[in-house]
């Protein structure tokens, strides 16, 4: 890429409309201005959609938007924006999160200088639901580049948390393939696997924009949610895991192994109640993915508890 390429970013919206101004101004502010922003709103009842028409009025040729009549989830609004998308890379700022001033600036010259790189990403900052600072994802200043496959499969970066708004090869994005319509969380993590094992990746240490922290967020949901969506998952990249080594495999399938564990675990302590036949299908998988795991006290001891919770 010798010549200056263009960007795009898009911002999915839904029922956001007191946090959407400062997002869309944090874009606005960038050093290295983008070449098209994609605000795509999935049908929010807030007043987001008169906000984001405002903006559009106020840069004509600059915000295009995509306003939705029904709601499609957010692998849909992922999708609709890879379609919608002119530039020659693509990026992403969720919205209730922002961008620093140079965001754009150093991951385009990060590509730039590392033509044989499909994507560029920095540190960011996690903040609470008012946006003030809690921690920086990476504190080691040493963020991986090159051949992140592997890493992306398994989650090896800081606190177990995938990069995020990376700055992308839109050709990439879209050999890797739509957003899944039936992975409904984890769909980041999905494409994340599918574009990793097509490109290398280049880091940037900087924090470079926000990652903010809801209490209603992932974390709130009961763990049998999450356990599927893995499962999901994997189905859906068993082709990419199979490309890796041995070792690799068997890391997925004490992954996958471990999350059903988990299930019975949250059913053992009466956090979530499951019934029998249920349950009986968890610690199947989780046999099924890791059949020496049975032989661990803690999941014995688990299972017992779990089936005399459960119900009938």
């Amino acid at each position: 890429m010798s010549e200056r390429p263009t960007i795009t970013v898009y911002i999915p919206s839904f029922n956001q409309r007191e946090l959407l101004a400062e997002t869309i101004d944090s874009v606005l502010a960038q050093t290295r201005q983008p070449d098209q922003i994609l605000i795509i709103d999935d049908a929010s009842s807030d007043g987001s959609q008169d906000l984001i028409r405002q903006y559009a009025d106020r840069y004509p040729g600059l915000i295009e938007p995509i306003l939705k009549d029904n709601n499609s989830g957010i692998s849909a609004v992922r999708s609709l924006a890879i379609q919608h998308t002119k530039c020659d890379l693509v990026t992403y700022v969720d919205g209730d999160d922002t961008f620093a001033p140079r965001k754009l600036e150093l991951e385009e010259q990060a590509l730039l200088d590392n033509p044989e790189a499909g994507f560029a990403y920095t540190n960011f900052i996690f903040t609470d639901e008012h946006a003030n600072p809690l921690h920086e994802w990476d504190t080691t200043n040493n963020l991986p580049s090159g051949d992140l496959s592997t890493r992306v499969l398994l989650r090896e970066f800081p606190k177990g948390c995938l990069y995020r708004s990376e700055l992308v090869r839109t050709e990439i994005v879209r050999a890797a393939g739509s957003y899944r319509p039936d992975q409904s969380i984890y769909e980041d993590y999905d494409i994340k696997i599918r574009i990793s094992a097509r490109a290398h990746g280049v880091a940037i240490n900087e924090p470079l924009h926000t990652y903010r922290i809801h209490s209603a967020g992932l974390s709130s949901l009961r763990f049998a949610t999450h356990a599927d969506a893995l499962e999901k998952l994997f189905e859906h990249n068993a082709s990419i895991v199979e490309s890796h080594n041995a070792q690799t495999k068997r890391a997925v399938k004490r992954y996958l192994s471990n999350a059903a564990w988990r299930v019975v675990r949250e059913c053992a302590k009466r956090e979530h109640p499951l019934t029998r036949d249920s349950l009986k299908g968890y610690a199947k998988r989780a046999i099924q993915h890791r059949p020496l795991s049975i032989c661990v006290p803690r999941n014995l001891s688990r299972l017992g508890r779990a089936w005399f919770r459960a119900e009938r």
